[in-house]
């Protein structure tokens, strides 16, 4: 979060930026809940899940490009789980074979 305040100062962005690419965050956020609650809930609720997501894929399109700092640090965080896990993996490894 301080990276980002750090850099829209540099950039010269205005509050209204931040804003959207908070918006575009919790928009994430709510997806990855709907998803969740696929796996989670049972049949019943299975039309109010997709609702959710449609409404959340709504939103996404509305926000456009703003809606782009979300998924890059989607992706990043995604491809940090994935170095932490093969590291705690090649740890792991290592200390059954000495």
């Amino acid at each position: 979060m301080a990276l980002t305040l750090v850099t829209t100062y540099f950039f010269d962005k205005n509050l209204e930026h931040l804003i959207a690419w908070c918006n575009g965050v919790f928009v994430i956020i709510y997806f990855a809940c709907m998803l969740a609650a696929i796996k989670l809930l049972n049949g019943t609720n299975k039309l109010s899940i997709y609702t959710g997501m449609v409404f959340c894929a709504a939103l996404a399109y509305g926000l456009g490009w703003q809606i782009s700092y979300a998924l890059i640090l989607v992706v990043l965080t995604a491809l940090f789980l994935q170095w932490q896990i093969k590291f705690k993996n090649k740890r792991t490894l290592n200390s059954l074979s000495t």
